[in-house]
């Protein structure tokens, strides 16, 4: 019965083409309704935002997370905006724009501090090393390496310790105090 729909020209109706298909705007509505509150919908809408992103939506990206701070401030939600602001500072540095990246991560780095979220908030300030790094400033870039180290350091995260080492060594060496990119 499929296939002779299917030569006379007919489909049949996709349900998961049709959700597909709903218009970005619908989404939060539709998200609310599947999910059921506000909480798991900021969390989904950032979830799609990184999905986006990594797909090269870049734009749809941005408002989808963009919702999703929104959400999360309105919830009184620190922790979440500190995500969602942290990832609007990766599109920002991954689209050229170091400026509004470097706002949007240090918007980012204080949530981490009000929450004491201290992998959070060197994960951000990594995130403003390597932006800084990017546009040719490496002082600066140096200088939040410092801080990803302390505390690396103080929170026994090695993954972080040496993402900060490595890019100590890397700003010093572009700076060209190579005395000092060697102890790294």
């Amino acid at each position: 019965q499929h296939e002779a729909r299917h030569a006379r020209g007919e489909q049949r109706r996709d349900p998961d083409r049709d959700l597909a298909a709903e218009r970005p705007a619908d989404q939060p509505a539709l998200v609310r309704q599947v999910l059921g509150d506000a909480a798991r919908e900021a969390q989904a809408l950032h979830d799609l935002g990184a999905v986006l992103r990594g797909v090269g939506r870049i734009d749809s990206a941005r408002v989808t997370i963009g919702r999703s701070l929104a959400l999360y401030t309105g919830l009184g939600d620190p922790a979440g905006r500190a995500e969602a602001l942290r990832s609007l500072g990766a599109i920002y540095q991954g689209v050229g724009q170091p400026d509004s990246a470097l706002a949007y991560l240090a918007r980012a780095v204080a949530e981490y501090r009000r929450t004491d979220d201290r992998a959070g908030e060197a994960n951000a300030l990594l995130d403003r090393a390597a932006t800084y790094g990017g546009v040719g400033r490496p002082d600066s870039a140096a200088a939040e390496y410092h801080a990803v180290l302390g505390l690396a350091r103080a929170i026994s995260n090695a993954w972080l310790e040496a993402a900060a080492l490595n890019g100590l060594g890397v700003a010093f060496t572009r700076m060209e105090r190579l005395d000092s990119a060697r102890a790294y």
